[in-house]
């Protein structure tokens, strides 16, 4: 259980810690949640997977002049610690569009053995990270290492992530136009490389390195530092290598955790994320700048799942560059959007928008959360590649910029914890 609420961060800043959850079973644990979501986008992006009508993702094919859908996620948790030495640990997920698809199996989201030395942990399997900034998203294989105390502690993971569901869909017409208008912009060579790679390569992987570093210099302060790379790709087709620096306060008293204050700000100096940057509402002098995110939030209280009647509020402002996080691999807690900003990754997504984020939440039943936001946002840029190509607003590519940049949403959600 302990487990399943780390992950999701929901009880961060929940009003009473001293109302203890549930006893654990002993052996083998079986965990989970649903969440089912409603959201409705005032003018929604064309969702990736779109551009090929014929190859909608295993998430279901979101309709490209759809504002409001509905969406259903399970998610189930399976641990078991052997001794004081090993244990393992598995999420199954599924997660889909209303009446999008007709799927609804379970895939392996994460699946891990971990064995303890010491203060340290090395992991094998597949990972779902959690613990850094970026890379939250599922589907990547490899080692992780974990060494700390109460004070400072360090993570590493080395994973792989394929093709299979890969967010590289561009259109090709628009592409085409652009190039014959422009033949000697580059920055469209170094794109049709990077997405004809990423989508016509049956063997096409990248290999990622992350890495962080947290420390807790004060009672209730926590400083941390993560660098994000693909370390295999070619530079000018590499779209992450991303460091990020975060901080967050929370004012605990009488165990009651008030409030909390946090940040995060990161730049990504990857080549191909450099190329996606690159305005060319004039090719004569387009240049290309690495991306930048940053988002700063305040949680008062919090509903806790074990305490209904319990609840809180939070406000956060966030700007992410375009070319940042094409892939939508940030923290869902930290970078929520609506589902077809994201699709088919279904993480978290800092690309391409500006604004502030207001929401609240509240436990109406014992394991029951009610949660709603509503985002006044808009798009950073329309003027860049990735804004013209790849996550236009209004739900289609056309040669000519988005006739628009708002992008207000609402999204609400019924969550419960077993």
């Amino acid at each position: 259980m302990k487990s399943t609420l780390a992950l999701l961060g929901l009880v961060s800043c929940a009003p009473a810690l001293f109302a203890a959850a549930p006893d654990e079973p002993t052996g083998l644990k079986l965990t989970g949640f649903l969440n089912y979501r409603y959201e409705y986008t005032e003018n929604p992006r064309l969702a990736l997977e779109d551009s090929n009508r014929n190859a909608p993702s295993a998430y279901g094919n979101a309709s490209i002049d759809s504002k409001s859908e509905t969406r259903l996620n399970l998610f189930v948790f399976l641990d078991n610690q052997f001794d004081g030495h090993t244990r393992f640990h598995a999420a199954l997920g599924g997660e889909h569009l209303g009446g999008r698809t007709t799927r609804t199996g379970l895939d392996v989201k994460e699946a891990y053995l971990a064995a303890k030395f010491g203060p340290a942990e090395f992991s094998l399997g597949r990972f779902l990270p959690t613990d850094v900034p970026m890379g939250s998203a599922p589907y990547m294989d490899g080692i992780r290492a974990f060494v700390g105390n109460d004070k400072v502690t360090a993570v590493a993971y080395v994973t792989k992530f394929g093709n299979a569901y890969s967010t590289s869909v561009y259109n090709q017409a628009t592409y085409d136009a652009l190039v014959e208008a422009n033949p000697n912009l580059l920055v469209l060579q170094q794109v049709g490389k990077m997405f004809y790679s990423n989508t016509n390569d049956a063997n096409f992987h990248c290999t990622f390195v992350t890495t962080s570093l947290k420390a807790k210099p004060l009672p209730g302060l926590t400083l941390g530092v993560s660098y994000f790379a693909d370390v295999t790709s070619e530079e000018d087709i590499r779209i992450y290598k991303t460091t990020t620096f975060s901080a967050e306060y929370k004012y605990i008293t009488n165990n009651v955790p008030w409030f909390a204050l946090s940040g995060e700000y990161g730049r990504n100096t990857a080549g191909g994320a450099e190329g996606l940057n690159t305005n060319i509402s004039n090719p004569a002098s387009a240049t290309s700048t690495s991306p930048t995110a940053y988002e700063a939030k305040l949680k008062i209280l919090g509903a806790h799942p074990f305490m209904p009647g319990t609840g809180g509020c939070h406000i956060q402002y966030r700007k992410a560059e375009s070319g940042y996080d094409i892939m939508g691999m940030a923290s869902v807690e930290n970078w929520g959007v609506p589902f077809n900003w994201s699709s088919p990754s279904g993480g978290g997504m800092a690309e391409n928008h500006k604004g502030i984020e207001v929401g609240a939440e509240v436990t109406v039943l014992p394991r029951t959360i009610l949660k709603a936001a509503y985002g006044f946002m808009k798009s950073d840029s329309t003027e860049t590649v990735a804004a013209r190509l790849i996550h236009p607003v209004g739900g289609k590519i056309s040669f000519g910029a988005p006739s628009t940049d708002k992008e207000n949403y609402f999204t609400a959600s019924v969550f419960y914890l077993f």
